[in-house]
């Protein structure tokens, strides 16, 4: 479920220049303006939902007292057995309130005390009330936010978990060499390990929209960052992370395998940047440059982009579990997921002085056949 729909502008004027702000659910854009036809702005494209509405206004989605009432969350049900019902009352960031109710009251006794559990825990049980009596609504509160829990009623029964939105961060996924047909578009972490031991390599795709970029602009940098949560390289093992284009606009994140990438997809076999890893490695953010990649795509007039991860440079030996592991778009943390960042100018831009003494821009007038009119101290000179 995506929105692109609802956003917000926010004006702030400093000095002459003109600061504008605009924000979607995975999406904050800030522009100024440099002359009436000339802006430069700084987008920065999230995984997840990032930002909501609330009390007339755009706030980061952790500080907002209600995410239930948003129209951008829903509850995916995990498993129904069809005799236990569990709802959503609401929920934030922090807190969830859940009514445990009967589906199927044939199949209980009032009074019956039924297991309530978070991520198969149990964590109490709820009695079964009388046909007069109210259903009993019961809070959890979490450090790592909703989000990333499963709540089930009964003993092993029905089951539901809170489910965010894909905004910008439109697929990812990590390839596994060893296992050529599994697809892995559903797990937490993505994973990268270069070859050199048999079939263990591990290569990752992540897929942006690149659709809410205007048009006529001109890309003039952009930067994709990805959190790595875990470093499982020994003493001697080190490797390098390369960032490529892959072309491919239609692969699936829920149907991607090895088998439908190698030798299939085509991409840009020379990579625009890369990160070097090796035991001392810290986690935490990395980020690399794909200003070359994203200027082809938005020229190109694509809708997505897709960069491709692969490991090379290996030395000691990485073996199987020996790699490189990145926060997916699923990662429960909204603020621990992929992002990139784009910086575009749009219109334009002013004259550029070309008329110095001295290193000082001096008064000039640009001719007809573009060199400039310069005057010095009083005498008039032709300059370039």
């Amino acid at each position: 479920m995506r929105s692109l729909i609802i956003f917000a502008l926010i004006i702030v004027s400093v000095g002459s220049v003109e600061a504008i702000s605009e924000y979607d659910y995975g999406r904050e854009t800030h522009c100024v303006n440099i002359t009436p036809e000339y802006e430069k702005c700084y987008t920065t494209l999230y995984s997840g939902v990032r930002f909501v509405p609330e009390d007339g206004k755009w706030i980061e989605a952790e500080n907002a007292k209600r995410l239930d009432d948003k129209g951008v969350f829903s509850v995916k049900s995990v498993k129904d057995d069809g005799i236990h019902g569990l709802d959503v009352v609401s929920f934030n960031h922090s807190c969830i309130t859940l009514r445990p109710y009967p589906k199927d009251m044939t199949k209980f006794k009032y009074g019956k005390k039924i297991k309530l559990k978070i991520d198969g825990t149990e964590k109490g049980k709820v009695k079964i009330p009388g046909p007069l009596s109210p259903l009993v609504d019961i809070i959890f509160c979490f450090a790592d936010g909703t989000m990333s829990h499963n709540y089930t009623f009964g003993d092993g029964s029905t089951t539901i978990k809170l489910q965010d939105a894909d905004t910008e961060n439109l697929e990812d996924a990590y390839l596994r060499r060893y296992y050529p047909d599994n697809n892995y578009g559903s797990v937490t972490a993505i994973l990268c390990l270069p070859s050199g031991y048999s079939s263990y390599e591990k290569r990752i795709l992540n897929k942006f929209d690149m659709t809410s970029l205007p048009g006529g602009a001109t890309i003039e940098s952009s930067t994709y960052y990805a959190y790595v949560i875990n470093n499982g390289l020994d003493s001697v093992d080190s490797f390098d992370i390369n960032i490529h284009h892959d072309y491919n606009q239609t692969w699936i994140e829920g149907d991607v395998t090895w088998n439908k990438v190698f030798g299939v997809h085509v991409y840009n076999t020379t990579e625009e940047d890369e990160n070097s890893f090796d035991t001392d490695s810290p986690t935490g953010w990395y980020d690399w440059t794909v200003t070359n990649m994203v200027n082809k795509s938005y020229n190109d007039g694509d809708s997505n982009i897709t960069f491709y991860l692969i490991s090379d440079n290996r030395a000691g030996s990485p073996y199987a579990y020996d790699d490189i592991d990145i926060n997916s778009k699923e990662y429960a943390t909204t603020s621990q997921r992929p992002y990139l960042n784009i910086t575009y100018s749009a219109g334009a831009p002013p004259p550029v002085p070309c008329c110095y003494e001295n290193n000082v821009t001096n008064t000039y007038t640009v001719l007809a056949n573009g060199t400039c009119f310069c005057a010095f101290d009083g005498l008039e000179v032709i300059g370039e």
